[in-house]
């Protein structure tokens, strides 16, 4: 029953920002259960960069957003070896790549 409540409320907001809304929410909440809670990644920037894509990438699909999902892809990749450079001491290459595979796998 409730999933048939949850399915009328996808198809209600199917082609809206609103679905998109949520999306980015429940890939919030996943990045954050996984790097964060884990305790796998200490790096409060390292996550909340991640968590930050994380948000963003259900708007990908968004008409007006095309021009910029590239950008906003390197603008992480770049963002994430900035943070890797300047906190060589506390983040290994290890919490960087299982922060970007987590954050982009569970997006997608």
């Amino acid at each position: 029953m409730v999933g048939l409540a949850l399915l009328f409320l996808v198809l209600l907001f199917y082609d809206t920002v609103i679905l998109n809304i949520a999306i980015s929410a429940i890939c919030v909440i996943g990045v954050y259960e996984i790097v964060v809670r884990t305790k796998y990644v200490k790096d409060k920037m390292l996550a909340g960069v991640a968590m930050a894509f994380a948000a963003c990438v259900p708007f990908f699909g968004v008409k007006s957003f095309e021009r910029v999902n590239d950008g906003i892809l390197i603008a992480y990749v770049f963002l994430l070896f900035v943070i890797l450079l300047s906190k060589y001491k506390q983040v290994k290459v290890e919490n960087l790549a299982i922060t970007f595979a987590m954050s982009v796998f569970i997006p997608y």
